[in-house]
């Protein structure tokens, strides 16, 4: 709803936070998003899935669900959406990829009840055309965030709205800085260290700065462990205790100018590290045929080709002033 969203302004991304958990953690590939002005207020009775008629498409590409409750998760978008500041703004999710490891697409709808869990629709099923052909009452508590500061709608607001987070090579240490647009109740930050992007280790805690709509701006310096590459999860805590995994990212201070690809070979998941964010990377077919396509938001972005026969496939990186194309074995 207007109050909700902060009054006309040019939407360019879309933070959102489920806090039950909600199928397995993977990448899930051909993510659609669309916005619309609207007059309607209330989708809980709605017959199920809406089409995308009158919708404007912002979005399309990959998102990485940790399949966890409580991750924050930013999606920003190719296509800038004004809103005009009167009207209700209807969001819809679509997952026409499936997950990495099931064929399961879906999308829901929410109502605009305040605090609490309230319900929406979702549709689930192997192919798109299934999947939006059922729908069904499912009770969600989510909250999503425009980009402007304390403009929330859903269930609560989320307690911090990080605007950037980035790592870049000085000597042989990392220098990981941050980037936030306003806090809530932020006690502190923790910052976990990994070789693998699994096993984790916490190496540093930095101090929030409570509740404020100023942007804040922060910094930490880690000492480089590895020549390969490595990964930084940041984690914000409450001053309850209550934590939130806000953004990981990989670093490589060795080969910091080249763009890789691993594992390669591979069984179907790969990343792609040291592109430039804002980067265009697409997986191709031997013979051309463009499987996924994402535009990068940090310095690495993920596919899944597990459901494609083994043979060797590319991956175009296509940023602002250089492409570059790397070849991956699927075995």
């Amino acid at each position: 709803m207007p109050s909700q969203i902060g009054g006309a302004q040019t939407i360019n991304s879309i933070s959102y936070r489920l806090d039950n958990t909600f199928g397995a953690g993977g990448t899930y590939n051909n993510i659609y998003v669309y916005l619309r002005h609207t007059a309607v207020t209330n989708y809980a009775s709605s017959p199920g899935y809406p089409g995308t008629g009158g919708f404007t498409q912002v979005y399309n590409g990959s998102v990485v669900y940790p399949g966890t409750n409580g991750t924050t998760i930013t999606i920003t978008f190719s296509t800038p959406f004004v809103y005009n500041g009167t009207s209700n703004l209807e969001v819809l999710f679509e997952n026409q990829g499936g997950h990495w490891d099931s064929a399961k697409p879906w999308f829901d709808r929410t109502n605009d009840a305040g605090s609490g869990v309230f319900p929406g629709k979702v549709g689930a099923g192997g192919t798109w055309a299934i999947a939006t052909g059922v729908s069904s009452n499912r009770q969600f508590n989510l909250a999503i965030f425009t980009g402007v500061s304390n403009t929330f709608c859903g269930a609560y607001p989320l307690a911090v709205t990080l605007k950037d987070f980035s790592a870049t090579c000085e000597g042989n240490q990392f220098v990981l800085d941050w980037e936030t647009a306003s806090e809530k109740n932020n006690d502190y930050f923790l910052v976990d260290y990994s070789e693998d992007g699994t096993t984790w280790t916490e190496v540093g805690r930095i101090d929030g700065n409570g509740s404020t709509t100023i942007e804040q701006k922060y910094s930490f310096n880690h000492r480089q462990q590895s020549n390969s590459t490595t990964y930084y999860r940041l984690t914000q805590v409450d001053f309850d205790g209550t934590q939130e995994i806000l953004r990981t990212i990989s670093a490589n201070c060795v080969n910091k100018d080249e763009v890789v690809v691993s594992p390669n070979p591979t069984n179907g998941q790969i990343s792609v590290f040291n592109v430039q964010k804002g980067a265009i990377v697409t997986a191709y077919s031997a013979l051309g045929t463009q499987l996924s396509s994402t535009v990068a938001e940090t310095n690495f972005v993920n596919f899944d080709l597990s459901n494609h026969p083994a043979r060797v496939y590319f991956i175009n990186v296509q940023s602002e002033n250089n492409q570059k194309t790397l070849k991956v074995t699927l075995q």
